[in-house]
């Protein structure tokens, strides 16, 4: 099936090349962009998160590297982020899906849009540009997701939010009549804010 869409893959026209070298490279800027944020904001817990995740990241890259290829990658390969046929996953991939999933939550939403669908993109041009197989840059997108996820689990989440109904019990024993309760257009960094509409309409 791989061969296949290798096949399918080049026979797609060589002027879209441009296209998918940009989407490609936005994947990086993106990462760095989102590091340089963090440290100018100051932001030392995601800043840590990330830097974990992506020291994660690199540690299974290189033991998938070793169990799917049958050796232990180059480690000049590794730091120049060097590419061929052989390489399972692509660390370049990996580092920067790393980097991106784990600032994405502390974003607010619409930066939060953003950044998906350029992690999206990057990932097709990322198949489409590498010299690796597309699974390696699929299997690149697994390394991401499962350190960017264990850390934030080891740093904790926000999964523990209140229900609708235990905020608006709280509210009216406080005086509060709400009528509504939904999430804000905006947040701030890792905060989940709600908006209560009483009768009034305040």
């Amino acid at each position: 099936f791989e061969r296949s869409l290798v096949r399918l893959l080049a026979s797609l026209p060589d002027w879209l090349d441009p296209l998918w070298q940009i989407v490609y490279d936005a994947l990086g800027l993106l990462a760095l962009a989102l590091a340089a944020l963090a440290l100018a904001g100051r932001r030392p817990a995601v800043l840590a998160q990330a830097a974990l995740s992506v020291a994660l990241a690199v540690a299974i890259t290189v033991v998938s590297s070793r169990l799917a290829v049958g050796r232990w990658p180059d480690l000049d390969d590794l730091a120049r982020l060097r590419v061929d046929e052989a390489t399972f996953p692509v660390l370049r991939v990996a580092l920067a899906a790393t980097i991106v999933l784990a600032v994405v939550p502390h974003l607010v939403r619409p930066l939060q849009r953003v950044a998906r669908w350029t992690l999206l993109l990057g990932l097709l041009g990322g198949v489409l540009v590498e010299a690796a197989a597309p699974s390696g840059t699929l299997a690149a997108l697994l390394v991401a997701l499962v350190a960017a996820t264990v850390v934030r689990l080891a740093f904790g989440t926000s999964a523990g939010h209140p229900e609708t109904a235990d905020v608006t019990a709280a509210l009216r024993e406080l005086g509060v009549e709400v009528e509504q309760l939904e999430p804000a257009d905006r947040q701030p960094a890792g905060v989940f804010l709600a908006r209560g509409l009483s009768p009034a309409g305040e």
